[in-house]
C-alpha cells in the first residue's frame, strides 16, 4: 500500500512524529551531519531489494553473471525514493546517484528527503546498517527526533528482524507494521516460495489457478513435466524461491521432438543455473496467455495490517518470452473494468487467508490470463514489488499535481549501450524528454542508474495509454536499438 494511504490505516502503536531533525547530505557523506530543532520524518524506508534474495544470489557470486545480477539488484534499491511521498529517510546500499536525487527532488517538489548508505555496500543490507556505527548512530537519532516513526523495509527478512530487534533493546519509539507476531513469521518465507502459494491457494473455492504439482526433486519434477508432454500440454516448472521470472522454464510442447529431447532439455537447463536447488519444484500447465490485455500478465498488490486487507492497485506486467519480468503499466486502460473488478476480488480472498494466517504488510498477486479471460494466480511476492515504486509516484503526482488519469510505464532493465555513462550523461542525454516535457505533465523519469554497467530504469507517463506509449518510444529512439533485459 502507498504510505499516503497506508498511515491512514496504520495500526495500533503509530503515533504522529513530533518536532525532529534537519540533515545535511553533502555528496561526499555517507551519513548526515545531525541538527535539531528543524524538520520531521514520517518514515525510514529500508531499500534491502537484494537482501531478500540473498541466498539464491550468493550461489552465482562468484561468476561474472552472478555479479551482474547482484550490481543489478543492489541498484533496483534507489527506487525507494519514490515510495510514500515526502518527509522520509531512504536507506540504500550505495548512496543514490547525487544528480539523480537531485533532480527527482525537484521535479516532484519534495521538500523533505535524505539519502543515507553505509560505508560498505552488501547483500544484506540490514546487517550492513547494523554494524556500521556511523549510520547505526544516525539512524537511532533519527528515530529520537521523531517518536512513532514508521520503519519500513522493501522485504521483511531475517537480518530486517535482527535490525529491529536491536533497535527495539535500544528502547526507541518507533513502528514496524510490516513485521507480523513472532508465532506468523514463518507466513513470509512460506506464502512468497512458489509452493507455499499453491498450496495455500488451492485451498480457495472462488481462485483459479493452472493444474499442476509440488514435486520433491529434480526426477518427480521431469516425470511430471513428462506426463503434461504426453498429454501434448505445454508445462512451466519452476524454482520454490525463484523471483522476476528467474528460475522459471517454459517448456511449450511444439519445441521438442520427442519425450527424450524434453527430457535432455530440461536436465540442461537444471544443471546450468543453481537457481533450481531451492527445492521443491513447482510443475504446472503452461496457460498461454492474452497479451493484448495487461500484457497477459496482471497483477495486483495489496497491504494487510491489523484491521484487515486493502487492494491498492492492479496492473499490467511486460516480461520477455521466457517470463523475466520487465516492468509494469499502470492506468485505467490496462484492465476492462470488469475483469479489474474480478482480480481485485481475487486478491482480496487471497489476502483474506493470509490475515488469517497472521501475515502483516505488503504482498502480490501474479495472474495470467487466459484466452478466454480467466485469471490464473501463478505466485504471491510478499514485499513491496516492481510495481511499488510506479504506484507510488503515481499517487504523489495525482495528490501534489492534482494529476487524475495517468498511464505510466517503467522498465528495470534498461541497457542504453557498451559503454559506461555517468549519470550527468544519461541525465543530459535525457534532458528534452525528461518529465515535465515542455512543461507539461508527461514525460520520462529515471528511477535508478547503475554505476558499474550501462543499465538504467525509466518510468514513461502520459495522460493515457496511446501518450505514455508514444513518449517512451520517442524516448528510445535516442539509444541504441534493441534494448533488452539485463539477465
Amino acid at each position: 500500500m502507498s504510505g499516503l494511504l497506508r498511515r491512514q490505516h496504520a495500526g495500533k502503536g503509530y503515533q504522529r512524529p513530533s518536532e525532529g531533525a534537519a540533515y545535511d547530505c553533502a555528496a561526499s557523506l555517507f551519513c548526515p551531519i545531525i541538527h535539531t530543532d528543524m524538520n520531521t520524518f514520517n518514515t525510514v524506508l529500508i531499500a534491502n531489494t537484494a537482501e531478500a534474495f540473498k541466498e539464491v544470489l550468493l550461489e552465482t557470486a562468484d561468476t561474472d553473471n552472478g555479479r551482474r545480477r547482484i550490481r543489478h539488484e543492489l541498484a533496483l534499491s534507489q527506487r525507494a525514493f519514490f515510495w510514500e511521498g515526502d518527509n522520509k529517510v531512504v536507506i540504500t546500499p550505495y548512496l543514490i546517484p547525487k544528480r539523480l536525487i537531485e533532480y527527482n527532488k525537484r521535479v516532484l517538489d519534495l521538500k523533505n528527503v535524505i539519502n543515507l548508505a553505509p560505508r560498505e555496500a552488501r547483500i544484506n543490507l540490514c546487517e550492513a546498517v547494523v554494524s556500521d556505527l556511523t549510520i547505526w548512530n544516525a539512524l537511532v537519532q533519527i528515530i529520537k527526533a521523531n517518536p512513532g516513526i514508521i520503519v519500513s523495509p522493501y522485504a521483511v527478512t531475517n537480518d530486517f528482524m535482527k535490525l529491529i530487534y536491536k533497535l527495539r533493546r535500544a528502547n526507541l519509539d518507533f513502528y514496524a507494521p510490516e513485521l507480523p507476531d513472532s508465532e506468523a513469521l514463518w507466513t513470509i518465507e512460506y506464502l512468497d516460495s512458489k509452493s507455499g502459494f499453491r498450496e495455500q491457494v488451492s485451498t480457495l473455492s472462488n481462485v483459479y489457478i493452472p493444474e499442476g504439482f509440488i514435486c520433491k526433486d529434480f526426477e518427480q519434477a521431469i516425470y511430471v513435466g513428462r506426463q503434461f508432454m504426453e498429454q501434448r500440454r505445454s508445462c512451466v516448472i519452476k524454482s520454490n524461491m525463484g523471483e522476476s521470472g528467474w528460475g522459471t522454464l517454459i517448456l511449450r510442447k511444439e519445441e521438442f521432438k520427442n519425450l527424450l529431447d524434453f527430457e535432455n532439455y530440461v536436465r540442461i537447463a537444471f544443471a546450468k543455473d543453481t537457481i533450481w536447488n531451492q527445492l521443491p519444484l513447482v510443475v504446472e500447465e503452461f496457460i498461454d496467455p492474452l497479451f493484448s490485455i495487461a500484457g497477459g500478465m496482471p497483477s495486483a498488490e495489496a497491504y494487510i495490517d491489523s484491521s484487515g486487507i486493502k487492494v491498492t492497485y492492479t496492473c499490467g506486467q511486460d516480461t520477455n518470452g521466457e517470463g523475466e519480468f520487465l516492468g509494469v503499466a499502470i492506468g485505467s486502460e490496462v484492465l476492462p473494468a470488469g475483469l479489474d473488478k474480478g482480480i481485485r476480488s481475487v486478491i482480496e480472498a487471497i489476502g483474506q487467508s493470509f490475515f488469517k494466517l497472521g501475515y502483516r504488510g505488503f504482498f502480490d498477486v501474479d495472474f495470467v490470463l487466459s484466452k478466454n479471460s480467466i485469471p490464473y494466480a501463478i505466485e504471491s511476492n510478499t514485499r513491496r514489488t516492481g510495481g511499488t515504486h510506479v504506484y507510488d509516484f503515481k499517487q504523489w503526482l495525482t495528490k501534489s499535481r492534482n494529476m487524475e488519469g495517468l498511464h505510466i510505464l517503467s522498465y528495470d532493465s534498461f541497457i542504453y549501450g557498451d559503454d559506461v555513462l555517468s549519470p550527468a550523461e544519461i541525465l543530459k542525454k535525457s534532458e528534452r524528454f525528461l518529465y515535465p516535457m515542455s512543461r507539461k505533465f508527461w514525460g520520462i523519469t529515471i528511477s535508478f542508474i547503475e554505476t558499474d554497467d550501462p543499465v538504467f530504469g525509466y518510468m514513461a507517463i502520459g495522460r493515457d495509454k496511446k501518450q505514455a506509449e508514444e513518449v517512451r518510444m520517442d524516448f528510445l529512439n535516442l539509444w541504441p536499438p534493441n534494448p533488452h533485459l539485463i539477465r
